[in-house]
């Protein structure tokens, strides 16, 4: 009967997660295309891929966006761009990036219980496990929420690497090896920034493993290297290309880059019971955090504070040692994701700004704020030295900001959004933490009911992530009228880019629908060239600089995006006053610029010449038609 409990307990939790993963699915399917990054991403890889079949060969330019840019470093993209390219294919590109997504997540949660089953021999902790990591809050936020692709392709991997080190520590394994060195490769291909922002866990993971298995630290170490040795000819050198163009690059040379971090940051421990954003209601709109995007859940907070009391009134447990491991490694992810502040700065800094919040949230938030003191003290390593060296761990947890030292690694500098150590990293702590916490109230085969229920319970409490799923995407006709108004574009026949004025994402299709480039845009405007970039500031002082701007940059039509918040009325009048308007329809309206310099600016061919004698002042030839040289254009150097 036990038997047949656990196998029951198994088939009941593995159902739970797919039929909620499969009911998720068609609920989002049932949307059309919204203001996110799905339509972002997969314009630009369509772009590349239709530039490598036109060239027969890698595309190192593109002229379509920013001006003119560099492919080399979307190689840090790369496998995420294949995936699209192969997802719009077969169907409609936002159908298949939708089912895609959710396949990452089905595959992201089945290695999830691989991996935790196989370090703690319990099945119904993997599932756990696979479901507070896949059907989680951060899932549905980077899926539903910001459809930010190349996060969702990297979740399957940290599961994935995880379980390759178990394999290598436990069995000496070259599979593991192999796997570990492909999972890392395939992964720093898909989002370099979250690989990189991975590696503490995994480094934390492999520690615990050396010192919990100390006869196999030779061989652990030995694979880590060999792993290392294969990722750096699958992994880095595809990748150096890219890191030399980026010396061209704006990056964050004119942007407030401290101020983004800082924004995309967790301001305080409150976050983590903050569900949907409700309890940092009234603080300022630069302190909350995308929809309460480090919220743990319930159920986590209960389980594992219930554990770690019975742990410390003396009922031993064997998965005790790794619960305080994901405890710990979830702890040193919550600390490099306060971004430049350190923890106690936050909390003075979350005083200072609580002037608008409701008096009930006060308490919670001295519980949030003290919780992780008393959990640090709850899990510290026993012995002569605990307090000392707890209080050393404690000042540097309190007072030394972790993602300022992270910066100091070479090319880590650049990491904008210091809560990307959360949203792989974290919600794979977090998954570990939950499952070891719940499971170790029903060791062995007993209890078989709790964990379906514990997953049931878990579902409710997400509710408020899960029904991103289910919002509608753009107001009914906002997409229509904007391919109404690509095909207005694409029809005209003077040369010419797109200034594309909106906040939202879906406007990257532009150059695929209209054949015309456009010259920024909101979704990786740091890709573009200094140059560019200084052309297109030195516009911004008044009209007439625009005016002079714009046409140096062969801008030929402004497009508006009538009803997006980021485009506010004020800047629409007064581009509506500089330009005359050639087409409009209740969602979008085309600019025409007559000053455009295009198509002169944008040459497609040159002739070069021979050194000319420097002792006469040198006549130049521009040749619009090298093959045919038959138009010619003498002017003066």
């Amino acid at each position: 009967m036990a038997k047949g409990s656990k196998n029951f307990s198994f088939s009941v939790e593995a159902s739970i997660f797919f039929v909620l993963l499969g009911v998720l699915l068609a609920g989002w399917l049932g949307n059309g295309p919204s203001n996110q990054e799905l339509l972002a991403n997969y314009a630009k890889s369509k772009d590349l891929w239709d530039l490598i079949v036109a060239n027969k060969g890698f595309a190192w330019w593109t002229p379509n966006y920013l001006g003119g840019a560099p492919t080399a470093p979307l190689a840090g993209t790369g496998l995420t761009m294949f995936w699209l390219v192969l997802g719009g294919a077969f169907t409609d590109p936002i159908l298949g990036g939708k089912f895609l997504g959710f396949l990452s997540l089905a595959l992201s949660g089945v290695l999830m219980a691989a991996f935790v089953r196989r370090l703690t021999g319990d099945k119904r902790a993997g599932w756990i496990a696979a479901f507070l990591y896949a059907l989680g809050p951060q899932a549905a936020l980077r899926l539903a929420g910001n459809e930010h692709m190349p996060v969702v392709f990297c979740m399957p991997y940290p599961p994935l690497i995880a379980w390759s080190l178990l394999d290598i520590a436990t069995r000496n394994s070259g599979r593991g090896t192999v796997i570990l060195s492909l999972a890392v490769a395939a992964m720093s291909l898909t989002f370099n920034k979250i690989t990189a922002v991975f590696a503490p866990v995994a480094l934390g993971l492999a520690i615990w493993l050396h010192f919990h298995y100390p006869h196999k630290s030779m061989p652990l170490l030995r694979g880590c290297l060999i792993a290392a040795g294969i990722f750096f000819f699958l992994g880095i050198l595809p990748q150096l290309p890219g890191l030399r163009e980026a010396g061209r690059m704006t990056l964050f040379s004119t942007d407030p880059l401290l101020g983004w971090q800082s924004s995309f940051s967790i301001k305080a421990p409150l976050s983590w019971f903050d569900r949907g954003g409700l309890l940092l209601q009234g603080m300022p709109g630069n302190f909350t955090v995308d929809e309460g995007g480090f919220y743990l859940g319930l159920l986590v907070v209960v389980a594992t504070a219930v554990a770690l009391e019975i742990r410390r009134r003396g009922s031993e447990s064997p998965l005790d040692g790794i619960l305080k491991l994901f405890i710990a490694l979830f702890l040193l992810v919550q600390w490099f994701s306060l971004g430049p502040r350190n923890g106690l700065a936050g909390m003075g800094e979350f005083l200072k700004s609580a002037q608008g919040i409701q008096d009930w949230v006060l308490p919670i938030f001295w519980i949030s704020a003290l919780g992780p003191i008393a959990v640090l003290a709850l899990i510290w390593p026993a012995g002569r030295w605990k307090w000392p060296t707890f209080a050393i761990a404690l000042a540097v947890y309190l007072l030394v900001p972790g993602f300022r030292l992270f910066e100091l690694i070479p090319l880590a500098g650049t990491v904008r959004a210091p809560w990307s150590f959360w949203q792989v990293g974290g919600a794979f702590c977090l998954a570990g933490v939950g499952a070891l916490a719940v499971t170790r109230f029903c060791p062995g085969k007993s209890m078989a009911w709790l964990p379906p229920v514990v997953l049931l319970v878990a579902a409710i409490d997400f509710s408020p992530y899960y029904g991103k799923y289910f919002k509608p995407g753009l107001e009914q006709g906002t997409y229509e009228g904007f391919l109404e108004a690509s095909e207005f574009l694409k029809s005209q026949p003077r040369a010419g880019s797109i200034l594309p004025l909106s906040g939202r994402y879906f406007y990257m299709r532009l150059p695929q629908l209209t054949g015309r480039p456009i010259s920024t845009e909101a979704f990786q405007a740091y890709f573009m060239s200094k140059g560019m970039r200084a052309l297109q500031d030195a516009g911004g002082a008044n009209a007439d600089l625009m005016k002079v701007s714009l046409g140096l940059q062969g801008v030929r039509y402004i497009l508006i995006d009538r009803k997006d918040v980021d485009t506010p009325e004020q800047l629409q009048t007064a581009f509506k006053q500089q330009y005359p308007t050639v087409f409009e329809n209740p969602f979008f309206t085309v600019l025409e610029n007559p000053n455009c310099l295009s198509p002169g600016f944008f040459a497609r061919t040159m002739c070069r010449f021979p050194r000319p004698n420097t002792s006469t002042r040198p006549r130049i030839s521009v040749w619009s038609d090298c093959t045919s040289c038959r138009w010619r254009f003498p002017g003066w150097r």
